[in-house]
């Protein structure tokens, strides 16, 4: 929540490692969801217990993310549309 609320002081659209995850997603879409999965892991794990499951489930997966980006780029023929990126690269 502190970093929420401190999003002012560090604009995300500043943040490298956004920029970086938004590059690979289409200029013209509807907005991001955007996690830090390094730095929210521990938060979403103690607020989603489920999570630590789906983590042995696809373990792989999740020992290499370092963020994960979804972008919404509208619908066509009532179907919605959306790119997800997945930022991978090993643990330092």
């Amino acid at each position: 929540m502190g970093l929420a609320l401190s999003a002012q002081k560090n604009p995300i659209l500043s943040s490298g490692k956004f920029r970086q995850a938004i590059t690979a997603l289409p200029a013209e879409n509807d907005g991001y969801f955007y996690v830090d999965w390094r730095q929210l892991q521990s938060v979403i794990e103690a607020k989603f217990p489920i999570m630590r499951v789906l983590e042995l489930s696809i373990k792989p997966l999740f020992n290499n993310l370092r963020s994960l980006t979804i972008s919404s780029q509208g619908s066509e023929n009532s179907v919605r549309r959306g790119t997800i990126f997945f930022n991978l690269g090993v643990k330092s």
